[in-house]
């Protein structure tokens, strides 16, 4: 599962299905509001919201998740990345 920002609406991808929400919820919001609990959710891009659970692999400036689709990483952001996810990945082992 992903989130994505896309004009101003935010995408909810959950396994083969699509949600669209129209309300007023900003990505910044989502990402606040899904990581108090487990912190489960990575931001990856400025668009991205990946449940960690969902990351297949991780690799230079991409993210593959288990259903097959690829997430782009910006350069300036992926060592962040990358230290936030192995962090999680020991929690979870």
């Amino acid at each position: 599962m992903y989130i994505e920002s896309k004009a101003h609406q935010l995408f909810f991808y959950l396994c083969d299905d699509t949600c669209r929400c129209m309300g007023k919820r900003t990505l910044d919001e989502m990402q606040r509001e899904l990581t108090e609990d487990e912190g489960r959710f990575l931001r990856i891009h400025k668009s991205f919201l990946v449940n960690m659970n969902d990351i297949s692999t991780l690799k230079r400036y991409q993210v593959q998740l288990f259903s097959g689709k690829q997430l782009p990483i910006p350069r300036e952001r992926y060592a962040v990345v990358e230290m936030q996810y192995e962090e999680w990945k020991n929690r979870n082992d």
